[in-house]
């Protein structure tokens, strides 16, 4: 309740900071040489105005993909339903829930930092301030269907004509559980039926996971382009549409 009343009254101000934030994280693809991964949906058809055309839409996108990704996809649908594992989509203005999700931070951050030699505390604090201190997000959160128990979270923003796949957390348990492929499908199929969204920027790091789950690497080299990923513009929310699509439904 504090935090809520707290990041709304420091809204205007969050989003001032969101550009810089953007910026940081560009800055962060030179000074690595480290591409940026990301999918460009201009060229794919637009959502119209019923389910059926999103549908469609979805489905057509889906064609676009290499076979092989397109096997890896049915593959992780197959071990995310027998995971039993439930997804919901809330805004991060009023539904942020520290006492769940820092925990989940903590546990993914520890064993990326032990695994690429990072300090951990570091890391943990960096991501927090930008989970909280960044305005308009979108949590995905990701629960254990018999316990509740939240084993999963991502963040999504929309600045400009970029819906950004920002952050990803998983309880290192859930690490094959399918949770990761859920997540980054959700958003691209997020960015293709959005009108107003040009990419989906899913950042650095972990370029050959997302290479097998279809993004493209944008060299750290070609600024036209990044100046394109990482606009200098405000957030706006991702509108209801696209945020409640349901993907890998639980029969």
């Amino acid at each position: 309740m504090y935090l809520a009343f707290y990041r709304t009254l420091l809204l205007p101000i969050r989003r001032l900071l969101l550009p810089v934030v953007m910026f940081i994280a560009r800055i962060e693809s030179l000074r690595e040489e480290t591409p940026t991964l990301y999918l460009e949906t201009v060229n794919t058809d637009k959502l119209a105005s019923d389910e059926d055309d999103t549908t469609a839409t979805i489905a057509a996108f889906l064609a676009t993909f290499r076979r092989s990704v397109r096997r890896r996809y049915t593959h992780m649908e197959q071990t995310f339903k027998a995971s039993g594992l439930v997804h919901e989509a809330v805004p991060c203005e009023t539904a942020l829930n520290l006492s769940q999700v820092v925990p989940n931070m903590w546990r993914h951050e520890r064993r990326q930092c032990m695994a690429d030699k990072r300090n951990v505390y570091e890391e943990f604090v960096k991501r927090f301030l930008v989970v909280t201190v960044v305005p308009d997000g979108l949590l995905d959160y990701y629960y254990n269907n018999d316990t509740r128990e939240l084993v999963a979270v991502q963040l999504s923003i929309q600045q400009g004509a970029v819906l950004h796949w920002f952050m990803y957390f998983c309880n290192p348990n859930q690490a094959k559980s399918g949770v990761w492929f859920h997540g980054i499908m959700l958003a691209l199929q997020r960015g293709v039926v959005d009108p107003t969204v040009c990419y989906v920027n899913a950042q650095v790091h972990q370029n050959e996971s997302k290479q097998n789950a279809g993004l493209v690497a944008a060299p750290h080299t070609d600024n036209d382009l990044l100046a394109k990923l990482y606009p200098w513009s405000f957030t706006r929310l991702i509108p209801g549409s696209t945020r409640q699509l349901e993907l890998w439904k639980r029969q």
